[in-house]
C-alpha cells in the first residue's frame, strides 16, 4: 500500500475514516479562472500581436472562443486552456535565450 508509513504517523491526529478512504479527485477551476481571475490575463496573452504574429492561431477564432467563454460556453474552457499554455510554454522555452548556466550544461 502506497503512503503507508505517511498514513501510521498521522494516525491520532486524522480521523480514520479520512486516512482509510480511497483516494479522490478533484476538479480544477479554469473555466472560473478564465470568466474571472485570468480573464485579462488570458486575453493579453492570447491577443497579443507577437502571439497572432506567429501564424499558429487564427485571431477571429481567438476572439470568438474568448467572447463565448465569456458568456458561459464551458466547451470553450479546455481549448482556451490548452492555447494559453501553449503560448506561455512558447515564450518560457522558444523565444527565451538560454541562460549560461543551461548552455554550459549542453556541453
Amino acid at each position: 500500500e502506497k503512503k503507508w508509513i505517511f498514513r501510521q504517523a498521522l494516525r491520532g491526529w486524522v480521523p480514520d475514516d479520512i486516512l482509510d478512504r480511497p483516494k479522490q479527485g478533484f476538479t480544477v477551476p479554469i473555466g472560473d479562472w478564465f470568466r474571472n481571475d485570468l480573464r485579462d490575463l488570458a486575453r493579453d496573452v492570447l491577443l497579443d500581436p507577437g502571439t497572432l504574429d506567429r501564424g499558429y492561431f487564427k485571431p477571429s477564432a481567438v476572439r470568438s472562443m474568448l467572447d463565448r467563454h465569456s458568456a458561459g460556453d464551458g466547451a470553450q474552457t479546455n481549448p482556451l486552456w490548452a492555447l494559453f499554455m501553449f503560448e506561455l510554454w512558447h515564450r518560457e522555452f522558444i523565444d527565451s535565450s538560454p541562460s549560461p548556466a543551461m548552455l554550459a550544461n549542453a556541453a
